[in-house]
């Protein structure tokens, strides 16, 4: 498993489900359900590449960066990604 060093965030659907988002310096998007703390249906996503911020919330989009190193250690061209959480 990866450590974090981003901070976790809250974020609510249009339906208003609530899921804990927790990035990893794997590169993965983590999904918590917030009702139950467990993992949520789509629990991750790998993004390929190193997430040090805190990604951003608005609705129920995520916007994550990406720091450009994969977790080989090779280099990849940083990105940002709008992430659509239904």
């Amino acid at each position: 498993s990866a450590d974090y060093v981003s901070s976790p965030l809250v974020l609510y659907t249009d339906r208003g489900d609530a899921y804990v988002v927790a990035c990893d310096r794997s590169g993965r998007v983590n999904l918590y359900d917030g009702a139950t703390g467990g993992m949520a249906l789509c629990p991750s996503l790998d993004l390929g590449a190193r997430i040090d911020s805190t990604p951003a919330a608005f609705g129920n989009y995520l916007v994550v960066g990406t720091t450009g190193k994969a977790p080989d250690g090779s280099e990849t061209t940083p990105q940002i990604y709008c992430i659509k959480v239904e």
